[in-house]
């Protein structure tokens, strides 16, 4: 009996201490020898948060890691005007992250990394964040970003602004990639990006552009046997709409689009001369493309 008590006590001991929970905690402070920002997150797994914040400092993080075997990489380093940093937690590599992806179902839940990421209104951003398993949420409300490049695996990512807070900037690019994972973009209008690639592979993207788009934007994407649902506002938004599919695809659009040309579709608000004009060029292979009026 004392011996089977004792070995509860040390597997207990042992389990705790496998779990044990280390905080992080890293930051960039606001100076004057940079003037942008260029942020990349890699995340093999675990729970990821970005959120706007008032505080000065461009960058701060902070982390609980769960059985800290592989130490955070927390990097910054000036370039000319740019502040490069960098930060990749679970640094697994890619043979073992493809083998904890359960294509079967959930396994045991186990304690995951938690991450929050801040980012400072003051200075603009050029973002590239890349997911593993797990979940993130991005907020980018408020925050001055010049480019923004996301990537998963099979983790689910929400991506999205509060209303009414807008980009600050005009944003270039807006990359979203998806091999098994879910992405959701909230509000994609407010991002305020001249540009949207989309690449989804076996994974689901949805593209909800809100209330109304003000300014012109190109949307590009290719779907190969995966999923883009696209949310277009109940608005007089201008749209054309152009599509590369297969026989094995499926593609639907809603009742306000008529054909023009081939492969060619345009909403009832359409005007060539609109300042505008939203355009999708859209390449299918298996999967399937829903355009959706909010």
């Amino acid at each position: 009996m004392r011996r089977a008590i004792l070995n509860t006590v040390l597997l207990c001991f042992v389990s705790s201490a496998l779990f044990a929970q280390v905080k992080k905690h890293y930051q960039i402070e606001d100076t004057k020898d940079f003037s942008e920002v260029y942020f990349s997150l890699k995340a093999a797994s675990g729970s990821c948060k970005i959120s706007p914040t008032n505080n000065p400092n461009p960058v701060s993080v902070y982390g609980i890691v769960v059985d800290d075997k592989i130490e955070p990489r927390f990097r910054t380093q000036n370039i000319g005007p740019v502040n490069h940093v960098t930060l990749a937690v679970n640094d697994h590599t890619q043979e073992n992250l493809l083998s904890g992806i359960n294509f079967f179902g959930s396994s045991e839940e186990e304690p995951e990394n938690r991450w929050k990421v801040y980012l400072a209104q003051g200075k603009p951003f050029h973002l590239n964040l890349e997911y593993g398993m797990g979940d993130a949420m991005v907020d980018l409300s408020g925050i001055a970003v010049r480019n923004l490049n996301i990537s998963t695996a099979s983790a689910d990512v929400r991506v999205g602004y509060h209303t009414g807070f807008y980009n600050k900037v005009a944003m270039d690019t807006f990359a979203v990639k998806v091999d098994l994972g879910n992405i959701t973009v909230d509000h994609m209008e407010q991002a305020r990006a001249k540009q949207v690639i989309a690449d989804v592979g076996f994974g689901n993207c949805t593209l909800d552009f809100g209330d109304g788009i003000k300014e012109a934007s190109n949307v590009s994407a290719f779907v190969g046997a995966g999923n883009l649902i696209v949310m277009v506002p109940n608005a007089a938004v201008p749209i054309k709409v152009v599509i590369q599919n297969s026989p094995l695809c499926h593609v639907q659009l809603t009742s306000s689009f008529v054909k023009v040309a081939e492969d060619t579709w345009v909403n009832e608000y359409y005007d060539e001369t609109a300042p505008n004009i939203t355009t999708f060029t859209l390449d299918v292979a298996m999967g399937q493309i829903l355009f959706k009026e909010k």
